[in-house]
């Protein structure tokens, strides 16, 4: 989302190189994705309780309702975290490269 922003928005500062500021992009894409795995890591006790912890039927609804969810934003956070420092990076050197 940042580095898109970044791309689409002209919040560019005077003096800032276009692929520097696209680079700095990625470190509040990483700032996102982090706190986007602390409420996923807040909910993982419900979603895998634990073998010594003691469930009902209700728990278990819950659990087939929102289990895939649950792995897919896991995935998506992660797969943002790295993205983001990937860009964070490198971000100048791919938009330089894709610039020519």
């Amino acid at each position: 989302m940042a580095p898109i922003l970044a791309c689409t928005i002209s919040w560019l500062p005077e003096g800032e190189k276009f692929p520097v500021w696209f680079q700095r992009s990625g470190s509040v894409l990483v700032i996102f994705a982090i706190m986007s795995e602390f409420i996923l890591l807040s909910l993982y006790s419900t979603i895998y309780p634990g073998d010594n912890t003691w469930t009902d039927e209700n728990h278990q609804v819950i659990v087939d309702k929102y289990k895939v969810k649950y792995n897919l934003l896991s995935f998506f956070s992660s797969a943002l975290a790295i993205i983001g420092t990937i860009i964070w990076g490198y971000g100048d050197i791919i938009i330089k490269n894709m610039v020519g």
